[in-house]
């Protein structure tokens, strides 16, 4: 087997960490966008246009076309965000073809060398991937060899390469390390396609971004896959300020530190432990590394991020959500209030006064009939039993004391007109033995039912 090694080495070439650019967000004539890409400040296009050398990008057009691109280093740019701290780039995928010409394998190893930047592999964002039916692929670095294994209709495994799938069938992935900035992909030559190369012709081994890549079983019997990408594959980096390991050093250095906008903090590189980066205080975006960069947040005019089903107001950082006379905020939602039937109220209210009145005079009013009932029945008695006749015996025994006691009296100092207090019966009535109250001992007489005369002969009696 005759084996032709190609090695494309992708090197960011990096110079000491230099002092930061000290006004280079307000440089008249800096390029803000290259082609179709913008480039926020901390980078910079050209000289003196960057915060530091490291993040200095150049904007050139690629051969072949008249559209420039911005580089960082050999690798072409295609997007960068300030707020998560990344950078997306196109690299150079590895492969391993048959050659006719020859009869054996020829190889593509590509490297990227970041040591000494300030920039990293994003373990979150990129996975190593392998495609072939015969391939064992690896990623190397100075501290890790990370790599995995496709094959196709294994006898032994049944392995049958499926369209979206990538777990050992034609496909496989591994996952990237933290803190990776110097990988070399290789194959071990063991495993080729020597003897399968007109079913699968090459195999493929790229270090790229997981959202960007699906796997389809073109990619193995075909130059499906490294036509599509031409050749490069999207990479996401992780970025950092190194200038000062952590935010607590880099406040220390008022000439240094980068986050100078107000509502702006400071963040430090735990992913890669080296480092720090800015970003705007909650309520605010914009750019960090440049003087009043970041903004207020006006929330209202994005209701899909920050909902508001009622009246939005925006304020400094925030945003309120209020509902309108009438209604009230319930689980995010402005909920009409029930409407009372105010004319109604001062009826029931009166109703119920006046119901209340009415049933107290009711009663009130029964109460003293009743009391006048029992009044006129007393007297009616009183009457009935001689009482006048009394009265009038009464007035004629001038200078001597009468005292009138009331029936119950009577009873209590009879014992109920107990039959073993009589004392005699006479024409008129029964005479009972009496004790009242003081321990004075009185003759009670009851008289029986009699007509007007004998009315007077009993009082005379007494």
């Amino acid at each position: 087997m005759t084996k032709l090694l190609h090695s494309t080495c992708l090197l960011i070439c990096i110079s000491g960490v230099i002092g930061l650019a000290a006004a280079a967000a307000g440089h008249p004539g800096c390029k803000t966008r290259c082609g179709d890409v913008d480039i926020p400040f901390l980078f910079g296009i050209g000289d003196d246009c960057a915060i530091h050398k490291g993040f200095r990008l150049e904007c050139n057009a690629t051969k072949g076309t008249s559209n420039p691109k911005p580089f960082l280093g050999n690798f072409e740019v295609t997007k960068i965000s300030m707020e998560d701290g990344k950078v997306w780039v196109k690299a150079y995928m590895s492969t391993q073809c048959y050659d006719q010409s020859t009869g054996g394998m020829s190889y593509n190893d590509a490297s990227a060398n970041l040591i000494g930047s300030s920039f990293w592999l994003s373990y979150t964002d990129n996975k190593v991937t392998v495609i072939g039916c015969q391939t064992l692929a690896y990623m190397t670095t100075d501290s890790y060899v990370i790599g995995c294994s496709s094959a196709c209709d294994n006898k032994v495994n049944k392995l049958t390469p499926k369209n979206g799938s990538c777990s050992g069938a034609g496909c496989c992935q591994a996952n990237v390390p933290k803190s990776i900035q110097y990988y070399q992909g290789y194959f071990n030559e063991g495993y080729n396609t020597t003897k399968i190369w007109m079913s699968s012709p090459c195999s493929y081994m790229a270090v790229m971004e997981t959202a960007s890549f699906n796997f389809s079983t073109s990619y193995l019997t075909s130059s499906v896959f490294y036509d599509t990408y031409k050749g490069v594959v999207p990479v996401v980096y992780d970025w950092a300020i190194i200038t000062s390991k952590t935010c607590e050093e880099a406040r220390r250095n008022k000439t240094s530190y980068a986050c100078i906008s107000n509502n702006s903090q400071c963040i430090d590189n735990l992913t890669n432990a080296q480092g720090y980066r800015c970003k705007c205080s909650n309520g605010y975006e914009g750019n960090p590394y440049i003087k009043d960069g970041c903004k207020d947040i006006d929330e209202c005019l994005n209701n899909a991020t920050y909902p508001c089903k009622g009246i939005c107001t925006n304020t400094l950082g925030n945003f309120t959500c209020s509902c309108s006379p009438g209604s009230y905020m319930m689980n995010g939602d402005c909920m009409p209030k029930k409407k009372l039937r105010f004319d109604s109220v001062p009826v029931v209210v009166g109703a119920s006064i006046v119901s209340v009145v009415l049933v107290i005079t009711i009663m009130c009013v029964y109460l003293i009939k009743e009391r006048r009932k029992l009044q006129l029945i007393k007297q009616h008695y009183f009457r009935q039993h001689g009482g006048l006749l009394l009265f009038e015996e009464m007035k004629s025994q001038q200078g001597v004391a009468f005292k009138i006691f009331s029936h119950e009296e009577l009873q209590e100092a009879t014992n109920r007109f107990n039959e073993q207090q009589i004392l005699g019966q006479g024409g008129h009535g029964t005479v009972y033995k009496g004790l009242l109250k003081g321990n004075m001992e009185v003759a009670v007489k009851r008289c029986m039912t009699i007509n007007e005369h004998q009315k007077k002969e009993f009082v005379s009696s007494n």
